[in-house]
């Protein structure tokens, strides 16, 4: 049977009345996309248009189905599934044996996304306010070497770590910093966080031989290091990090950075 002719029928047809038509096929997945105007963004303002995608996705294993949802507003780009749709299939996937059965599931999925779906996508499509910007992440990128430096120079820090205290010295000061500047409104702060994100990022750059990477699908530049150092998004933990003031649960990702970089030096 076409798959793909009957998902268009039957889930793009009932999708149409709200706004959404089919965009491709991108190997197991059918992917339906809206353009919803007006939605105050935080990442990017002089952007007020977010996407919203509705994903059939066909299972590589099973004769199933699930239908998943996301949208390009920063901190929802991981798809998400209904929790509504569990009790029809394990973890929200849902058989199926034919035909006939293949387009009642298919039904199932349209009618669900219609009625819970929507509020889903509407959900996903608010940004928080503080977040990294296009324009941080942008800067960050460009210029990380010299916002890196510009920050030593700033705070007189001692960039050469002779011994694993020194490492340890840079993060006590750099806590001492963010924890100060809390009280300030973001605005006034961002520099200062692109420039502490900078300075972790470089010298993961120089101790474990980490590399800037901006993706297209990205909305901050991350840095990438060989096993057994894992991808760190620097701009990410540390307005996380702010946000917070620092408290326990966001500043362990920060002690994580830390303890990367002292084991580059044993």
């Amino acid at each position: 049977m076409k798959k793909t002719q009957i998902i268009k029928q039957i889930v793009g047809e009932k999708l149409k009345d709200y706004g959404f038509t089919y965009q491709k096929t991108d190997g197991s997945c059918r992917i339906f996309i809206r353009e919803v105007q007006g939605i105050k963004r935080y990442y990017d303002p002089e952007n007020q248009v977010i996407k919203q995608y509705v994903n059939i996705q066909e299972s590589n294993f099973s004769q199933s189905l699930i239908v998943r949802f996301h949208t390009d507003a920063y901190g929802y780009g991981i798809e998400q599934g209904l929790e509504e749709l569990k009790k029809y299939g394990t973890g929200g996937w849902v058989t199926y044996l034919d035909k006939k059965t293949y387009k009642e599931r298919l039904c199932l999925l349209a009618d669900l996304t219609v009625e819970y779906g929507l509020d889903l996508l509407e959900k996903m499509s608010h940004e928080e306010e503080i977040i990294p910007t296009k324009a941080m992440a942008e800067k960050l990128y460009n210029e990380h070497k010299h916002l890196a430096d510009a920050f030593v120079e700033e705070y007189q820090i001692k960039i050469i770590p002779g011994q694993l205290s020194d490492i340890d010295e840079w993060f006590n000061r750099i806590k001492i910093i963010l924890v100060k500047s809390t009280d300030s409104p973001y605005e006034e702060v961002k520099e200062l966080l692109v420039k502490i994100a900078a300075f972790i990022g470089e010298k993961a750059c120089e101790i474990n031989s980490y590399k800037w990477l901006f993706p297209s699908h990205f909305k901050a530049p991350e840095i990438v290091g060989s096993d057994p150092y894992p991808n760190l998004m620097p701009l990410n933990l540390v307005v996380n990090a702010w946000k917070n003031k620092c408290n326990d649960q966001s500043w362990k990702f920060i002690d994580g950075c830390r303890d990367i970089l002292k084991r580059g030096i044993t």
